[in-house]
């Protein structure tokens, strides 16, 4: 295998508005893969390519075909949305719905692609659809590598928790869109439970941070009642924080994706709490992972806590072997497994 890397160059930096810069990112991107291609085929002389973000110029291929002429290629797709309204989905319908539905599907018919991978889980439901695209496409499920969970009460200890207090957490990069001000603002209800403390770890974005200086989280914070871990999270400290926590909070804002986070909360076998909208909302519901509220509606938010914590034993119990984890994610070893089968498949091209 060899990496090659490449400066983008400085057009790509440009910003158009809207729909146009979304297209002329596009085909500019396009643009540099044929080109680094063409520069780089002869004395590489590759057997396929890999696209890990093919976002970047999906619709482009699916108009133009493939920028790498006749060699194999493979790309992992994560952000088309042309599909959720079929699928149930909650989400805005997207700008061009249709002609991003038809480059799709011209994409899957392009004869060099070997297979697209997705880990959006409605997408490749969608596609399960259509037998005609059978082994053009795979699912892979969202990597997740949490190290040995520990029985709760201990992690709480060890992160300097109080064992009988309950736990939600806010976990990864935090900004306002992870729905921490609704949060906070539901932790001050009277639809809260008292018994229950909010732990937000991970690095904080600016805005974050002067939410939390303001006087109603600056009043939470001293009673112990939010507790804050504004920095990066390393990969023991992020196994006490799963195995500690009670419930895990997706209430997101404006979020339509699904979320790494998501994934391992159900390897810990930890229930959630999510925004009803998007991926989130719908493979919450589809899973049996946790419950699905309107972020903004403080009184639910606490009465689906309340929920929660009396479900914690039948919904959550620890996994056996007549109740195996619930699995939204997978391992690494798997979405390696499903990558090598990908780029592999271009043996069976003949």
């Amino acid at each position: 295998m060899e990496i090659l890397t490449k400066a983008a160059p400085r057009w790509l930096r440009q910003s158009e508005a809207g729909v146009v810069r979304h297209v002329v990112r596009e085909f500019r991107y396009w643009h540099l893969f044929h080109d680094w291609f063409n520069a780089s085929a002869p004395a590489i002389r590759p057997d396929v390519v890999l696209l890990p973000y093919l976002d970047y110029c999906l619709h482009a291929i699916g108009l133009l075909g493939s920028p790498f002429a006749d060699c194999a290629w493979a790309g992992l797709a994560m952000r088309p949305s042309f599909h959720y309204s079929e699928m149930g989905v909650s989400a805005p319908r997207p700008g061009l719905a249709d002609a991003k539905k038809w480059l799709f599907f011209r994409l899957l018919a392009d004869p060099t692609l070997t297979r697209l991978l997705t880990i959006d889980e409605p997408l490749a439901a969608y596609l399960a659809l259509h037998p005609h695209f059978e082994g053009r496409y795979a699912f892979l499920p969202e990597p997740v590598a949490l190290e040995a969970l520990l029985e709760s009460a201990t992690a709480k200890r060890a992160l300097g928790l109080a064992p009988t207090r309950r736990i939600i957490l806010v976990y990864g990069y935090l900004s306002l869109r992870k729905g921490v001000h609704e949060l906070v603002a539901a932790l001050r209800h009277t639809r809260f439970p008292l018994d229950v403390d909010v732990v937000c770890a991970g690095e904080m974005t600016d805005d974050v941070r002067r939410l939390l200086t303001t006087t109603g989280p600056n009043e939470l914070i001293k009673a112990g009642r939010l507790k804050i871990i504004d920095r990066f999270v390393g990969s023991h400290e992020e196994a006490l924080l799963f195995s500690a926590a009670d419930i895990v909070w997706l209430g997101y804002r404006g979020h339509y994706n699904s979320s790494g986070v998501l994934a391992q909360a159900a390897q810990a076998g930890t229930p959630v709490l999510a925004c009803a909208d998007g991926v989130l909302g719908w493979q919450t519901k589809r899973h049996s992972l946790g419950l699905a509220v309107q972020p903004d509606d403080a009184s639910a938010v606490g009465d689906a806590v309340r929920e929660l914590m009396s479900q914690r034993v039948q919904v959550c119990s620890p996994p056996s072997a007549e109740r195996p984890p619930v699995r939204v994610g997978g391992s690494v070893d798997l979405a390696v497994s499903i990558l090598v089968d990908a780029l592999a498949a271009t043996r069976s091209r003949g």
